[in-house]
């Protein structure tokens, strides 16, 4: 599902005609998940697929030169429905 300020702009500008109210250097997508396994397999098959490169921070993918945070929910949250990272997500940042 695609969140954040694109989102805004897209709904803006193809629903209702209007300009952006500006300009967003990313794309942040929020992806259901199960739990934090599925979400490594998803980060998995993304970098493997060779369509994105990895970031240091576990949620963030490059695709060229544009920024893509994919932000998990669903079967990841706490009972407040905040997220914290597990310690293996730090085996997914780059060198």
């Amino acid at each position: 599902m695609l969140v954040g300020a694109a989102a805004r702009d897209v709904l803006l500008v193809h629903a209702h005609g209007g300009a952006p109210q500006r300009a967003t250097e990313d794309t942040d997508v929020a992806l259901a998940v199960r739990d934090w396994d599925a979400f490594l397999r998803v980060h998995e098959a993304l970098v493997a697929s060779g369509a994105v490169i990895a970031d240091r921070q576990p949620h963030r993918f490059w695709f060229g030169a544009h920024q893509v945070d994919i932000i998990p929910f669903g079967g990841v949250e706490r009972r407040d429905r905040s997220i914290a990272w597990p310690p293996s997500a730090s085996s997914l940042a780059t060198a």
